[in-house]
């Protein structure tokens, strides 16, 4: 049944009562459209599902809003606005950051797609484009550029990232306008008619965004692509074996399906490194690099063939290269053993992890994280969860974003060593202008944590 806002039946439907303005309450009239349109394509059957609608506001539009919220609160600490220039222009002035050139790149590419799936009326694919690109516009883009956002001088870089976010942005509000109306329309209030008065009144009188093929650089989309599935390689590997993000590592080896491959990871190594919290990065030249090698008589097939032998067989495969025969075996290759030729069927081959290393593989790709840990990559780890305590603590005082504090702390010599070591970037990442070792003022935000089995006494408190 269909209800009417008054709740009377405007016309029968099997299946269970749906009431449309409940629906329009609950979750607004934009993530209920986005949900039509996205969840099956048009003329398709499916059944109606609220608590996808739910979904579909927190993963979509939650994520478009905590986007346009970071924008808007460090430019408004720095007093930017899109009119402000970068400085592109001026001779040896910089090439713009390898992340602003591929969001660009795939900002056009989904303008393009948009487009095209726009004139074949196929809402459902074009709104399915736009949400993937604003969740790589946030994990992804947002994420690593944090740190340029953060600098306390406005370089050129620091205004490039301003703008290609803010590009990006309205870019999108003007491609998911006729889908959902009210949040684009706020975004264009907020985003281009609140500096530039000659704008078009509302988005919905703005041109529909051309796709600038200038901009597009499909190798550069495909290389960062390529980076992020094995970043998410790496961070399988280092769940299992339970060390902490934040735990820096000594480095990761990759395998790739490719040479031309290792050469893109090795140029994007930067971003690579920084996902994963490792040191450095080695090109793995074969599988065998990667993990080790446990060879063994398949006794099934050798029982019919060589039973007398069998004995004598394991004991000199086991003195083999388990290496060599493994790759043997998996190239199809007949292995001699004891003076007898084996059928590749007759060895059986698997592969482990190297000792010392957390080993993912998908599909031809692979990360081994070097997962030995020594005392000075514990004391960054350790130096890297008081950041992650301090940044928590700043936020429960309930400082603002840019406010300069002072930081308070006592523990054991471990403590002392790596705030000694380490203050300079506890201090640039908290924003302190002191670390003090002792116990706080009586103003100051003050809290216990234990730290890798550690009693840890930190406060804070705004600078005056």
């Amino acid at each position: 049944h269909i209800l009417d806002k008054n709740g009377e039946k405007m016309s029968k439907s099997r299946g269970n009562v749906v009431n449309p303005w409940e629906m329009l309450d609950t979750f607004g009239a934009d993530a209920l459209r986005w949900y039509l349109y996205t969840a099956s394509p048009y003329g398709q059957p499916r059944k109606f599902d609220p608590e996808q609608i739910g979904k579909t506001q927190q993963s979509f539009f939650s994520t478009l809003s905590n986007t346009y919220s970071f924008l808007v609160t460090y430019a408004n600490i720095d007093g930017w606005t899109p009119g402000t220039a970068t400085d592109d222009d001026t001779p040896g002035a910089e090439e713009p950051a390898e992340l602003d050139r591929w969001v660009l790149s795939e900002l056009n590419l989904v303008v393009a797609r948009v487009t095209r799936e726009m004139e074949a009326y196929n809402a459902t694919e074009a709104g399915r484009a736009i949400d993937a690109f604003v969740e790589d516009l946030s994990n992804w883009y947002v994420r690593r550029s944090r740190r340029r956002f953060w600098k306390t001088r406005a370089d050129a870089d620091k205004l490039r990232a301003y703008h290609t976010l803010h590009t990006c942005l309205v870019t999108v509000a003007r491609l998911m306008a006729p889908l959902a109306p009210f949040t684009a329309e706020a975004l264009w209030q907020n985003l281009v008619r609140s500096w530039d008065s000659s704008a078009p009144e509302s988005i919905h009188l703005a041109s529909w965004p051309d796709a600038r093929n200038e901009l597009i650089d499909e190798r550069l989309s495909a290389d960062m692509r390529l980076v992020m599935r094995l970043v998410s390689l790496g961070r399988a590997a280092r769940s299992r074996t339970g060390i902490k993000v934040r735990q820096p590592l000594a480095g990761v080896v990759i395998g790739t399906r490719t040479p031309e491959e290792g050469e893109a990871v090795e140029r994007l190594s930067g971003q690579l490194l920084d996902e994963l919290n490792v040191k450095s990065l080695r090109i793995a030249g074969s599988e065998s690099e990667l993990v080790e090698y446990d060879v063994k008589p398949n006794f099934a097939t050798l029982r019919q063939r060589f039973a007398p032998a069998i004995g004598e067989i394991r004991a000199a495969l086991g003195q083999m290269d388990p290496r060599a025969v493994a790759a043997a075996v998996r190239s199809g290759q007949s292995v001699e053993v004891a003076g007898r030729m084996l059928d590749p069927g007759d060895v059986l081959v698997t592969a482990k992890e190297r000792s010392g290393f957390a080993v993912a593989q998908e599909a031809g790709y692979t990360a081994a994280l070097d997962t030995t840990v020594t005392p000075d990559l514990a004391d960054e780890g350790l130096a890297r969860e008081l950041v992650h305590r301090l940044q928590t603590m700043r936020k429960d005082a309930g400082f603002e974003i840019a406010d300069r504090i002072v930081t308070y702390y006592e523990g054991d010599g471990d403590l002392g060593r790596v705030m000694q070591r380490h203050g300079a970037y506890i201090a640039g990442e908290t924003l302190s202008r002191e670390l003090v070792s002792g116990p706080p003022l009586d103003d100051a935000f003050a809290e216990e944590h234990r730290v890798d089995g550690r009693t840890v006494q930190l406060a804070v408190r705004r600078a005056d």
